[in-house]
């Protein structure tokens, strides 16, 4: 999938996060595991995953929630690479 705009320099952003972050083959397969269980998460709870995508909603609130929803059920990177992610702006496309 191809980004472009603002959703181009939120993933170029979080991209260099997760490197400087995932220094080990363990972290990164516990990131990833992570990863994929709030993927599926935002997957199946629609009323969620618009919430952490609007860009009306503050930023500190999208954050406040995955971290009440997620804080101490995945690791610590995950948590903040989730937080910095719904900090972002991010565009669909037409």
């Amino acid at each position: 999938m191809a980004f472009r705009g603002a959703s181009a320099d939120a993933l170029t952003a979080l991209t260099g996060e997760l490197g400087s972050k995932v220094s080990t083959p363990g972290t990164a397969a516990t990131v990833a595991g992570d990863l994929y269980t709030v993927e599926s998460t935002f997957r199946s709870e629609g009323a969620f995953r618009r919430f952490a995508t609007d860009s009306a909603i503050p930023v500190e609130a999208k954050q406040g929630l995955v971290t009440d929803l997620f804080g101490g059920k995945i690791d610590g990177v995950s948590l903040e690479l989730l937080t910095s992610a719904v900090g972002r702006r991010w565009v669909a496309g037409r």
